[in-house]
């Protein structure tokens, strides 16, 4: 009620009600939640069955506090202020004199043990460190920085090395009952003996790497006289397209892909078993072997990834992984390079032929991109998507033809790398020919021009100081790349018919690449015979040896080898349904011989001063 006025009226006040004016409440039988006093408040009762003057011994957070009796903390206690100690902690400890505190000055007077690994900046010790005297340790430790004197007999059970020098007080000093004198002569002989032996060494090392490297030529040297029949099988039925042979772990495969788009390995023993056959690619495309890479060798295991293409522009590049080793073997597919044509070995390289439609003229431009061999062994299948860089790219647009294409690279001494390969030219098939200053084909070409004349298949012949253009197309044709002319100039050769209609046909071109024989040309000529021609100067090429099949020839694929000890060149070449393995016979057959000649070794002195 707010401002009630009565008048005449008498109210009865309860007894249950506490007004303001009384001067005592009596709270039995009550709850009260909260008391607010603005007076002194005096207690005659218990609180919480103790006296209320007991409570005037209870520590408070705030405020400093005097504690006049024992005191026992049973719990952990922190202080954020200071904490004054008149007497004893625990009856014992008196912090002036018996604590030791880090960042001051500390006497120890008794024994002091240390638990835990103990950082000190400086120690003064007047006593024994473990029962030892401490002042002894001071005089008898060697220091670095100084001279030492030794006084008594030292034992090392070790090698031990002095930067500085040993020097006796008596007239001739002692060293393991030995006089230094006569170890300082014996030393000296050592050591000129020593020399002796160790230029004797490097004689023999010198001598051992020209041995070495004598037999590194007779081994590069070995060329081929002819070949060896070693197998021929047919498989009815079938419908070769290309091959390559495979080498490792002593043995050798042939991989084989025919009409169907089949894969197949065979092992090459005393006859041609198969291994494995998978199907590559997408129906209706006919498909071939491009190149097949070596990687390293994992946990003992051979691996060869094989390439295959259609040889038309942006179809994508197959790639299968064959690995195993002497009892096992396997085939999988590792990947698709897409966009990509051909693909050729370039040192540790890989060189892709490319091909790319620019989508606001709608032409098509050919490109090259290389990937690291090493990115590929160690990339997890499947294997598309390793890191491709592209080098160059042909400002020259080029239209779409069916026809396949083919790619070639070579890497002269003198650095330069001449890339060739197929393009469109007069409505038909052309080679054109670039060349790049150094092997990452970077940069605008030193070189490039067109080879206008009709090609089945090119290769680039390097000799000495010249570079050719061979190619086959029914007749054979050889032209000189001149560098410094921007030209191809035609190398006439008298000792073989070029006119189809007068001599014989030319086809599969391709660098014999037997070891030594670098500079000669693999051609099949007449659909059966496999003919080597060497190249003869003014004269372009002279038939050097060849072998008829029994047969017809589509293609050949060559592959040099170490079998055992020797080196070994083997040739298979394909029919429409057969198979035929040759092995070179070697004008100058050589076995290696594993030869390791060892660095010389300075043995360590018979004393050290």
């Amino acid at each position: 009620l707010n401002n009630v006025t009565l008048a005449s009226q008498t109210v009865q006040i309860p007894d249950a009600f506490i007004l303001r004016t009384d001067s005592e409440m009596n709270l039995a039988g009550r709850k009260v939640s909260f008391i607010n006093t603005t007076q002194n408040l005096q207690i005659t009762g218990q609180i919480f069955g103790h006296s209320a003057d007991e409570f005037r011994c209870i520590l408070y957070k705030d405020g400093d506090q005097n504690i006049t009796t024992d005191f026992n903390l049973t719990g952990i206690v922190e202080t954020q202020g200071d904490l004054t100690v008149l007497s004893t902690i625990n009856q014992v400890i008196v912090p002036e004199t018996s604590l030791v505190f880090l960042d001051a000055n500390s006497t120890i007077a008794g024994r002091l043990n240390f638990n835990i690994t103990l950082d000190v900046q400086n120690v003064v010790v007047t006593g024994d460190v473990n029962e030892r005297s401490f002042q002894d340790f001071v005089l008898n430790i060697a220091t670095l920085s100084a001279d030492n004197q030794i006084s008594e007999i030292w034992t090392f059970n070790c090698t031990v090395v002095f930067d500085g020098s040993i020097v006796g007080n008596d007239v001739v000093g002692m060293i393991n009952d030995q006089r230094s004198t006569d170890l300082a002569v014996i030393s000296e002989l050592y050591d000129k003996t020593e020399a002796v032996k160790v230029s004797a060494q490097a004689e023999a090392y010198v001598l051992c790497e020209y041995v070495s490297d004598v037999q590194d030529s007779y081994l590069a040297l070995q060329t081929a006289a002819g070949f060896k029949h070693v197998i021929t099988q047919s498989f009815p039925g079938s419908s070769f397209t290309s091959a390559s042979l495979i080498a490792g772990a002593g043995l050798l495969w042939t991989a084989i892909v025919d009409d169907n788009r089949n894969l197949s390995i065979f092992i090459i023993q005393d006859s041609l078993s198969l291994v494995q056959n998978v199907q590559v690619g997408n129906e209706g495309e006919s498909y071939r072997i491009d190149t097949v890479v070596e990687l390293p060798d994992v946990a003992d295991e051979f691996r060869r990834v094989i390439f295959l293409s259609t040889g038309r522009q942006a179809d994508g590049i197959q790639m299968y992984l064959f690995k195993g080793n002497e009892t096992s073997q396997g085939l999988t597919w590792f990947g698709t390079l897409e966009n990509g044509t051909t693909v050729t070995e370039h040192g540790m390289d890989l060189l892709i032929l490319s091909h790319s439609t620019d989508p606001e003229s709608g032409q098509m431009f050919s490109r090259l991109e290389t990937i690291l061999i090493s990115d590929l062994s160690a990339c997890d299948p499947p294997c598309g998507d390793v890191t491709r860089t592209v080098v160059w790219t042909d400002p020259s647009p080029m239209s779409n033809f069916i026809q396949p294409i083919h790619i070639r690279v070579k890497e002269r001494a003198t650095g330069l790398n001449i890339v060739a390969f197929n393009v469109e030219a007069f409505n038909q098939r052309a080679v054109k020919v670039v060349a790049f200053a150094d092997r990452s084909l970077s940069g605008d070409p030193v070189l490039n021009l067109i080879d206008t004349e009709l090609h089945d298949s090119f290769d680039i012949l390097d000799v000495k100081y010249k570079v050719f253009l061979v190619s086959s197309g029914n007749s054979l044709n050889m032209k000189e790349i001149l560098l410094d002319e921007n030209e191809l100039s035609n190398v006439m050769l008298p000792d073989i018919a070029s006119d189809p209609s007068l001599g014989p046909t030319f086809q599969d071109v391709k660098v014999a690449h037997q070891l030594g024989k670098q500079d000669a040309v693999m051609v099949i000529e007449d659909g059966n015979l496999l003919t080597v021609l060497d190249y003869a100067g003014s004269e372009g090429l002279r038939i050097g040896c060849s072998m008829k099949n029994s047969h017809l020839i589509l293609s050949g694929r060559g592959l040099s080898y170490m079998s055992g000890m020797k080196s070994v060149y083997s040739e298979v070449l394909i029919g429409t349904e057969e198979i035929t393995i040759l092995t070179a016979v070697y004008r100058y057959p050589v076995s290696e011989i594993q030869i390791t000649c060892p660095q010389p070794e300075k043995p360590d002195p018979v004393l050290i001063t």
